[in-house]
């Protein structure tokens, strides 16, 4: 669903789902309105009509995109204003609003409402290019369409002129239909997620990546037989907080201006094999000095994790590395637009979800699981694999451009230098860790910050 308002009122409604297209609105003049648009007698009379029509279609999942902090807010605001209840649950009680942290949810009862702003804003920001997590940005970068071109001001004159009211319409129906591409898209990954950690479909899209790992160790620990450990309490986490910061990943001063060949590399997974190839976990920390500390001490810190006992933690990431594995041998034999395929592809995603936020969990303030040893640990490791990939390429004669945490890009590298290098990278990694050849690309740019040094992420490359 998505409204569209004027003056604080709620102008539009529109319902969209698999064969049926609503638009809801009133005040509508002597134009012809447009197919699906039904024309109420004012503001009360439209949301009354919203709330029959959800009885009617009777769905199981709402979707919203930022229904939590808009939509529902002012629905539930506009109906209250005449002294009615958004009665949209299954039992015709109203909605309601569940506090979780420092914001609120907006639960209907017999129903999920899954809020797609939420779900992207904790889990999938990081891996978009979109800076803003607009529906118009984000839609455009996920499902290749964009929001209709209409400005803010334009939307308050077509009201009140009633004038191209059709337009705007349009406008307010395009923008659940966008809602509804992405939930296409993202449900089924969002599913996935649910299974992997036992949580509900609801609670999944609002949780934030390190509450997503929890459940999932919570869940692995009650089928491993393993200790729950408590949830910190309010001092702790405090203390935790004001930990003086580590280091995190190595980022190699990119060379400023236009580059040719560029051939860029990435560690599959880097932060997940590292905590598999070194067993790191909270319980092998420094234990086992005998057959440890000398074959798995960190780079440059005091400490080391056993390589006599399996590690929970570990365990775990190592169950969903492996099985990750195995969906995507299966989907390379199977064609992209079957069923199964995509299914696959689901899984895998939400498996890959879960094994990159292992990192950040040991660092979560709140984790139950907390070490801030090991996220060092981790770190160090990663830094120390990034810059042995530098110095085999410096070795090789190769040009080193750029390199930040996992990846490094290398300049005037054909495709044979670029293979031969990353056979002979992989020949001497552990068996867990792989470095991948992103692409070979015909040119690229790199730009400094206003400052004048060459600011993290500040290039542009050209592909063939």
């Amino acid at each position: 669903i998505d409204i569209e308002i004027s003056d604080e009122n709620i102008i539009m409604i529109s319902l969209v789902s698999k064969g049926f297209k609503k638009v809801l609105t009133y005040g509508w003049g002597k134009g012809k309105k447009a197919v699906g648009t039904e024309i109420l007698k004012d503001e009360r009379g439209m949301i009354k009509r919203f709330i029959k029509l959800i009885e009617e279609r009777n769905p199981d999942i709402i979707v919203t995109y930022n229904g939590d902090l808009f939509d529902f807010v002012k629905l539930r605001g506009r109906a209250g204003h005449y002294k009615m209840d958004l009665t949209i649950g299954r039992d015709k009680s109203n909605i309601m609003y569940t506090k979780r942290g420092r914001t609120y949810s907006a639960k209907i009862t017999g129903r999920v409402h899954v809020d797609l702003y939420d779900f992207i804003g904790h889990i999938l920001a990081d891996t978009l290019q979109s800076e803003t997590l607009t529906l118009d940005m984000v839609a455009r970068e996920m499902v290749g369409e964009g929001k209709r071109p209409i400005k803010w001001k334009d939307i308050e004159d077509m009201w009140k002129k009633k004038k191209n009211l059709n337009k705007l319409a349009d406008y307010c129906k395009w923008d659940s239909i966008l809602t509804l591409k992405l939930s296409d898209r993202l449900i089924p990954q969002i599913i996935e997620l649910c299974k992997l950690t036992g949580q509900t479909l609801f609670d999944t899209t609002r949780l934030a990546y390190s509450q997503l790992v929890e459940w999932l160790l919570i869940k692995n620990a009650h089928e491993r037989n393993e200790i729950v450990l408590n949830r910190p309490k309010y001092d702790e986490i405090k203390r935790r907080r004001s930990a003086v910061p580590y280091t995190g990943g190595y980022v190699y001063t990119p060379k400023i201006g236009i580059h040719e060949k560029i051939a860029l590399f990435d560690f599959a997974s880097l932060y997940p094999s590292t905590v598999i190839t070194h067993n790191i976990s909270p319980e092998t920390l420094d234990k086992d000095p005998e057959e440890s500390k000398e074959k798995n001490s960190v780079p440059g810190e005091d400490h080391f994790f056993s390589l006599k006992r399996e590690g929970f933690i570990k365990a775990v990431l190592e169950d969903l590395v492996k099985r990750r594995i195995g969906i995507k041998k299966k989907m390379s034999s199977l064609e992209r637009d079957s069923a199964q395929y995509k299914d696959l592809y689901n899984r895998q995603y939400a498996l890959k979800i879960l094994a990159n936020a292992s990192y950040g969990y040991y660092a979560y303030a709140g984790s139950r699981w907390y070490s801030r040893i090991c996220a060092k640990s981790i770190a160090a490791w990663g830094r120390y694999y990034i810059k042995k990939v530098i110095k085999k390429a410096e070795e090789m004669g190769l040009e080193v451009i750029y390199g930040d945490t996992d990846s490094l890009f290398l300049s005037d590298c054909s495709e044979s230098k670029a293979k031969g290098f990353l056979a002979e990278v992989n020949k001497n990694l552990p068996e867990t860790m792989e470095l991948d050849l992103e692409g070979i690309y015909k040119s690229g740019i790199f730009v400094p910050a206003k400052t004048g040094v060459t600011a993290k992420k500040r290039y542009a490359l050209l592909d063939k």
